[in-house]
């Protein structure tokens, strides 16, 4: 179908004419002379004004309780970490402050201690010196005689022992030292050595061999007491008591039966 020419496109100017009427523009002129950064701030204000009034009581509240709990939770959180460094402080201090206390007092019992058990043995010595020490007096000082001589012994095994050099030394060499002098020579200082420690602790183990042997007898006489008890109760449980003989006495001394010929001769 064929289209007029109204029906076109029509393309209409859209500047304006010099009869046409400009649009009122509402303006809120500030003060007289109003500087750019006043009147920026002024209407600023106004937008926030305007924005607030939108905004409702609760919602305001809301942000003002915002605030408020953030500063708490700030000055909770500050709080929090300062009692923290102040209780750390506070107990390295206690701990260290109780180390050297319990080292003070430790140090302090000792030398109490050392002083009584120095005044006890004085003590001792006077009375034994005197004659007039107790059987607590002389056992003490023969304890004392007895600890010094294994403090003594002690130390000359220590001043004798080799030291870390020689022993690692001799650990080194030990194999050449064999295949040079033979397996004998070893032996034979090992059998010196034993026989040497041997002699010496005759002397400090004499009287624990007569302690033990003491034991050992007593053990002995238990056992043997036990086993003549243990003898004796077999030997009732296989004939029984008085009460079980009183039957079998009147059995024994009754004549045996000859068998079923026994009532022919029987009177």
């Amino acid at each position: 179908m064929a289209r007029s020419a109204s029906d076109a496109t029509r393309f209409t100017s859209t500047t304006p004419h010099a009869a046409t009427k400009p649009k009122p523009v509402s303006r809120n002129p500030g003060p007289p002379g109003e500087t750019p950064h006043q009147r920026v701030k002024r209407l600023r204000a106004a937008a926030d004004k305007a924005r607030d009034a939108q905004i409702s009581t609760f919602d305001k509240f809301l942000l003002r309780g915002r605030v408020w709990a953030d500063k708490a939770h700030r000055f909770t959180a500050i709080s929090l970490i300062g009692l923290t460094f102040i209780a750390g402080g506070v107990t390295v201090y206690a701990l260290g402050d109780m180390m050297v206390y319990n080292r003070k007092k430790r140090a302090e019992f000792y030398a109490e201690q050392k002083f009584k058990y120095a005044m006890a043995l004085e003590n001792a010595q006077t009375a034994a010196a005197s004659g007039t020490a107790t059987e607590s007096q002389i056992e003490f000082l023969n304890r004392e005689k007895e600890r010094e001589q294994k403090v003594k012994i002690a130390e000359e095994a220590k001043k004798k022992a080799p030291g870390a050099w020689k022993k690692g030394k001799d650990w080194l060499f030990s194999g050449l030292k064999k295949e040079e002098e033979g397996d004998d020579v070893g032996t034979s200082e090992r059998r010196l050595g034993y026989e040497a420690l041997s002699e010496e602790d005759d002397n400090l183990g004499e009287r624990e061999s007569d302690v033990l042997r003491a034991i050992e007898e007593k053990k002995m006489a238990i056992q043997n007491k036990a086993k003549s008890a243990f003898e004796a109760e077999k030997e009732r449980q296989r004939n029984g008591g008085p009460l079980d003989r009183i039957g079998t006495d009147g059995e024994e001394q009754k004549p045996k039966s000859g068998g079923w010929t026994s009532f022919m001769i029987r009177k």
